[in-house]
């Protein structure tokens, strides 16, 4: 396809030796010549033909090729320009070319290579240049896109926030109401069971429509920690307190240990509590009758570390790194067993997160996991400010399996540093 160039020289001796370069380079190409800035700026703007490239000489009558090239950019000429200078212009042409200009050429040293060379570069570096611009406003639209959708989801969970979590509030009073009798005594045990299973899903999905609003806010990056001093034993108490009776009614164990002396750490207490329920929580749900269910909690290098383990059915090693991503659960005929979102383990790495912390797992299947997470002890790396985490950043599986149990809990009670207090639940 022949190129459209438009030649803008005052000298006619100056157009037929670039009218015989382009010749001579065998650059099949339909040339346009004016004499004037004003003539080209014209003809470019008439919008009659659109060029491939502009060879403009930078002393034309009553203006220069800077002025020229600053007229192109006022009227929003995007075309590329190869500047033509005399003997002793060319700190002239680099001005030009900061101007905007592709390349310049000294007419005393025009050849047909150099003229095709220069014409081809300044076409491939404005093709370049236009493909970036393209590819950084559609970058820009999908970003904007991006936005939309946020405010989208945002303003769609402040809904759900409130259409959902007040009716529930609701169904979850008014069943406590009905299974306590006291406006009358239910008939039969079906009814109280009935209304046990009514209470029991309310609160599954107060629970669901919580982790999703909580989730939504850390990855928005507007999760605000609280932070205070409290005593580690204190939240795994509650903790226990709170999935005792699920642990016993499976025919579980579940032990605690905590340092003696450990002291109190400073984070957040709502969402360190709801860490440990998160994990305990799996933990539970993936462990069959007879098995054991582990919390220990020591000082290590100014870190909080805090370890769940369980004898449960593990996960493959290749199904790791999919661990821990919103709404993802390890899919297999077992496990879809157990209900769930796939939220539960996001949040307590965005928690984590947030508190400058870490997360790790190790597991492997029919010998259970183990997840420990550190945390700064003195909250000092508690993000406080609005920013993003990243819930989704890889993790570190630490070598700690039900075959090792034994090694590990000698090793424990080194890093505790003197006798721990234990618990059975």
């Amino acid at each position: 396809m022949a190129l459209k160039l438009l030649v803008v020289d005052d000298d006619e001796l100056d157009r037929m030796a670039i009218r015989r370069a382009l010749r001579r380079a065998k650059i099949e190409a339909d040339v346009d010549e004016r004499t004037s800035a004003l003539a080209a700026l014209e003809a470019v703007q008439s919008g009659d033909a659109e060029y491939d490239c502009i060879v403009l000489d930078y002393r034309l009558p009553g203006a220069t090729g800077m002025d020229v090239l600053t007229m192109l950019g006022n009227a929003g000429v995007r075309v590329p320009v190869v500047c033509l200078t005399g003997h002793g212009d060319e700190e002239l042409a680099v001005e030009a070319m900061k101007a905007g200009a592709a390349d310049y050429l000294n007419k005393a040293r025009l050849s047909p290579d150099r003229l095709e060379r220069s014409i081809r570069y300044a076409i491939a570096i404005h093709r370049a240049e236009t493909e970036r611009q393209s590819l950084l406003e559609r970058e820009q639209r999908a970003r904007e896109q991006a936005q939309a959708a946020n405010r989208a989801k945002d303003e769609f969970l402040a809904t759900l926030s409130h259409e959902l979590r007040t009716p529930l509030n609701a169904i979850l009073g008014f069943s406590d109401i009905l299974g306590g009798e006291y406006f009358g005594k239910l008939e039969n045990n079906r009814q109280r069971e009935y209304v046990g299973l009514i209470r029991q899903s309310g609160a599954h999905l107060l629970s669901v429509v919580n982790t999703m609003l909580d989730m939504s806010k850390i990855e928005a990056g507007r999760y605000e920690l609280m932070l205070e001093s409290f005593p580690i034993e204190d939240s795994i108490a509650a903790c226990e307190a709170m999935l005792a009776l699920q642990a016993k009614e499976k025919g579980l164990t579940l032990t605690s240990r905590v340092q003696r002396g450990l002291g109190e750490i400073v984070a957040d207490q709502r969402a360190l509590q709801q860490i440990l329920i998160n994990l305990v929580g799996n933990a539970i749900k993936f462990t069959d009758a007879g098995g054991a269910v582990t919390v220990d909690a020591a000082l290590a290098d100014g870190m909080l570390k805090l370890s769940v383990g369980d004898t449960g059915i593990g996960i493959a090693s290749e199904r790791l790194a999919s661990l821990g991503q919103p709404f993802v659960q390890i899919q297999n005929d077992y496990t879809r067993r157990y209900a769930g979102t796939g939220l539960g383990l996001s949040l307590v790495k965005g928690l984590v997160a947030l508190h400058g912390g870490s997360f790790s797992i190790a597991s492997a299947p029919g010998e259970g996991t183990v997840i420990t997470i550190l945390i700064p002890f003195d909250g000092s790396a508690a993000l406080t400010t609005q920013q993003s985490v990243d819930a989704n950043r890889p993790v570190d599986f630490p070598p700690r399996l039900k075959h090792t149990m034994e090694t590990n809990e000698r090793r424990n009670e080194e890093e505790m540093n003197g006798p721990a207090k234990a618990k059975i639940a």
